[in-house]
């Protein structure tokens, strides 16, 4: 598969930014900004009502700096709504692996280094996931970052996921 040079100066960025090597100190503002906007907006009703825009497919989001292609809101009636962005990474598994532990490192920063965990099974299977506690005015939200790894360099790719607080009954 051939990338073209805009998604790889698009990886590149990411990669830098959330590696934290030459990446301009006003664009992780931007990020963290965007980020805490993000999860403020989970405890919106409907959540994330602020950042999305809805059409006939999906509730398009606010698209976060750094690389990431796409950011879209799933509303669940049957458990809390998520917010989800991801970057492509067709380059090497070891690249997503960086990516991701990188914009890890990232949610730490714009958090001061919150409390984190991995859940129970993503060791078991082997998905590198780490979960992140962070305050909100509204209430404490989660941030959940992971590379999704495949040989398959269609489908690889690095997420960042804000999941809304469980629903009131």
């Amino acid at each position: 598969m051939t990338v073209p040079a805009s998604a790889s100066a698009s990886i590149l960025m990411g990669i830098a930014l959330f590696s934290g090597h030459a990446a301009p100190a006003s664009q992780a503002t931007d990020f963290c900004a965007g980020l805490q906007r993000i999860a403020t907006a989970s405890f919106e009703t409907p959540a994330f009502k602020s950042v999305v825009r809805e059409t006939p497919a999906r509730l398009e989001g606010l698209v976060l700096p750094g690389g990431f292609e796409r950011c879209s809101a799933t509303r669940l009636s049957t458990s809390a709504s998520t917010y989800g962005c991801s970057i492509a990474v067709p380059t090497s598994e070891e690249e997503a692996i960086a990516l991701s532990e990188g914009l890890k490192g990232l949610v730490k920063k714009c958090y001061n280094d919150p409390l984190s965990y991995e859940p129970g099974l993503a060791d078991q299977y082997g998905t590198r996931q780490t979960n992140f506690t962070v305050p909100t005015p509204a209430g404490t939200a989660e941030i959940a970052v992971y590379p999704r790894l495949t040989s398959n360099a269609e489908y690889r790719t690095v997420h960042l996921i804000v999941l809304g607080p469980e629903p009131k009954e």
